[in-house]
């Protein structure tokens, strides 16, 4: 929002603004490198080899440039004119980032004091530059009272055929050069056509066209209009008023200094004259205002300084938002490290401290604050308690018989995994009984053929194994344990599962921890997360451990719990009752006192013969003891997982644990706190990229006027960051 407003306070004041403060205001943008950065507004000279761009440059500037047959041009020329009342020029090269450098300029003459001395500085570099093309710029600064305001930039010909020294990659790289000038959206395309040649084969043409579709940022400028054969000139007319290819822009016709004027030493002054009579004389004279070099520098002005009036608001909002970009990379990647041990062991204790402050809040306690909820220990394993508790209550045997299976026989089909409509205490082979189909849930009468899964004559073949010389109406504790040992040794899985669980949320959160407390990408955070993973390590293994020896006691049923002896209790009294009710009927139809007692003997035998009641009386006790054992094991595995991970005084703990840990080792603690060299160049390339579009901004806020909250105006490192541990 503060950007927009800005942007729209810049677009006022751009409209105030005259040619020459608002051309050097992009002049003083380029001086401070912000080419690098953002798209700025420059013209681009394209054409193919000898089509006259070079002496163009000449005609606008008043300097000679290199010229030659073939490609001369071999890197990009920047041309920065400026009108003023004496003649001065400097030349620098701004060369190109490559292998893990930064862009850098390297002066070739600051104080040039003649246009035959610039020429000559000039002429070496294009020695200099004759081998290999180079995306290095060629940077000429000219203040002249003969020169425009304007800043060009001569790009090498479009080779058309790898022929003779120039080879196909050397035609892939001058075209990728070209398109990564044209291609920027305040580039105006200075399409260079020689006269004497048809338009329909002019390439730079058709390439600005794919660029830039609707013509908006295009000029054409016709070069060597002398060179047109006697008869032709109405398809140099044609292409001049725009009836061969329209532009926005239109064309212009130049008229340079021909060979011949070259040799006679011909100045570039007596040069324009001669240009003018020529146009006044020729074929093209009902068209001045789009002939010679004086109106085609001043439609390039007009164009410039529209685009440019165009583009700032925008080119604020981008620096504006780099800016925010780059102090955010700063933020992530953090200062310098410290160099002494002290320094060190002090920033250790900053960062360790911070870390274990957000460790235990996000992993001891259920909803922190300003953390997001996947990163929370207790959010993130909600759904694996609710498993675990719902694992060990699908662990239940089913002591009633409520999970007991049958193979029935109906109309002479067998059928499987079938369930008692009314769960028996007793189901006999060869019975009919009501059962429920296990797919489709039809209620059938059929015959019980088989058990597939009967617990009552599990118990009872267990009673039979475990039998000794006692007699049979006593109950063997030994049958129990085992029963108990039986039906708990799922619980292990399920208490595992949920530990590890646990344990890899806790994990993810000491490593959410160490993001937000350490510098990204440094090898601090790198060694904490591998002695974090170590500790839980050790954590897991002391868990398993624990709930071991948690089932193993489990597994020799132990209580002293009253509930167990109120529950068993309950379940024989109901037990008793069930049979009763199914045994006797009705009191009006009871006759005499002996009618009642024979029922309710039928009922008591029914319960209480010798094998069955025994099996009945281990099965309640079997019941009554999982209704206490079950919901100990589960607070005991909680319990333990959470002394093991969890709870604060452990989470505390590591914060000496660490400390202690690279106290001991000082090259360890010198390690961790080593940079590698690829961060270190990434934080200055940052910190100077954050000056650079600092100083960018504060021109552009000094030259329009637009005040706005400066967010770092020393741009010093200290400001940014107050040492490694503020992330």
């Amino acid at each position: 929002m503060e950007s927009k407003k800005r942007g729209s306070m810049a677009s006022l004041k751009v409209m105030q603004m005259g040619v020459r403060p608002i051309i050097d205001v992009v002049d003083e943008l380029r001086a401070v490198g912000l080419q690098t950065q953002i798209n700025l507004p420059q013209i681009a000279v394209v054409g193919d080899q000898s089509s006259g761009k070079s002496s163009l440059l000449e005609a606008i500037s008043g300097v000679a440039f290199p010229k030659g047959t073939g490609t001369v041009t071999r890197c990009a020329t920047q041309l920065s004119m400026k009108n003023g009342t004496e003649w001065c020029a400097s030349v620098s090269v701004a060369i190109a980032a490559k292998e893990g450098k930064d862009n850098t300029v390297r002066d070739v003459a600051k104080n040039v004091g003649n246009a035959d001395e610039l020429t000559k500085h000039l002429e070496l570099l294009k020695e200099e530059f004759s081998k290999d093309f180079s995306d290095d710029v060629i940077q000429v600064h000219l203040t002249s009272p003969d020169v425009p305001d304007l800043t060009i930039i001569d790009l090498p010909g479009i080779i058309r055929s790898s022929t003779g020294a120039l080879t196909k990659e050397d035609m892939e790289q001058v075209d990728a050069m070209i398109k990564k000038y044209i291609v920027q959206s305040r580039t105006i395309i200075l399409a260079t056509i020689p006269a004497n040649v048809d338009i329909a084969t002019v390439d730079v043409l058709q390439r600005a066209q794919d660029i830039d579709q609707d013509g908006r940022r295009t000029i054409g400028v016709i070069t060597k209009p002398d060179l047109v054969d006697k008869g032709a000139e109405k398809e140099a007319l044609a292409v001049l008023t725009g009836q061969r290819k329209k532009l926005l822009h239109g064309y212009y016709m130049v008229k340079n200094r021909s060979q011949q004027q070259l040799n006679e030493n011909v100045s570039l002054a007596e040069a324009r004259d001669m240009e003018m009579n020529f146009f006044e004389q020729s074929f093209y004279k009902d068209h001045l205002p789009r002939l010679g070099i004086n109106a085609l520098s001043k439609a390039l002005t007009q164009v410039l300084v529209q685009t440019i009036r165009d583009s700032l608001p925008a080119m604020m909002q981008e620096i504006e938002t780099k800016r925010t970009d780059c102090r955010k990379e700063l933020k992530q990647i953090g200062p310098s490290a410290p160099k002494d041990l002290k320094g060190m062991r002090r920033e250790l204790r900053t960062i360790v401290r911070n870390f274990i402050q957000l460790l235990e809040k996000i992993a001891c306690t259920a909803s922190p604050e300003h953390v997001p909820a996947d990163a929370c220990v207790w959010n993130s394993t909600l759904e694996s308690r609710r498993r675990f508790l719902e694992k060990m209550k699908e662990s239940h045997p089913g002591f009633d018989g409520e999970k007991d299976t049958f193979i029935g026989k109906l109309k002479g089909k067998e059928l499987k995994g079938l369930k008692l409509k009314v769960p028996r205490s007793t189901v006999a082979l060869f019975s009919s009984e009501k059962v429920t189909e296990e797919k489709g849930g039809r209620e059938l009468v059929v015959e019980i053929i088989g058990y597939e899964r009967y617990i009552r004559d599990e118990v009872k073949e267990l009673m039979r194994e475990k039998r000794g010389r006692e007699m049979s109406v006593f109950l063997k504790p030994e049958v129990f344990v085992s029963l108990v040992e039986s039906y708990t040794k799922d619980w292990k899985g399920n208490a595992i599962e949920f530990q590890k669980s646990v344990s890899k949320a806790f994990l993810a959160a000491a490593h959410y921890s160490i993001d937000k407390s350490c510098p990204e990408n440094n090898t601090l955070r790198k060694s904490l997360k591998q002695f974090m993973e170590s500790w839980v390590n050790k954590r897991d293994k002391q868990a398993a451990r624990n709930l071991r020896e948690i089932l193993r006691k489990e597994q020799h049923p132990q209580t002293e719990n009253p509930a167990f002896v109120t529950e068993y209790q309950r379940i024989r009294e109901a037990k008793v009752k069930e049979s009763f009710e199914a045994e006797i009927p009705a009191l009006d139809e009871l006759k005499t006192r002996e009618d009642i007692l024979a029922h309710v003997m039928k009922a008591y035998h029914k319960t209480h013969d010798i094998e069955g009641h025994s099996v009945q009386e281990m099965l309640n006790m079997l019941k009554a003891y999982w209704m206490v054992a079950d919901p100990r094991y589960v607070d005991y595995v909680i319990m333990e997982v959470d002394s093991c991970y969890t709870q604060p005084d452990v989470v505390r703990s590591l914060e000496d644990t660490i400390l202690d840990y690279y106290d001991e080792n000082e090259e360890k603690l010198k390690f961790v706190f080593t940079e590698d060299e690829f961060e270190v160049h990434k934080r200055e390339s940052l910190l100077e990229k954050k000056n650079l579009l600092r100083k960018a901004s504060a021109t552009l806020n000094k030259s329009l006027g637009v005040y706005g909250h400066d967010y770092d105006s020393d741009g010093s490192e200290a400001d940014m960051l107050d040492g490694w541990s503020r992330c």
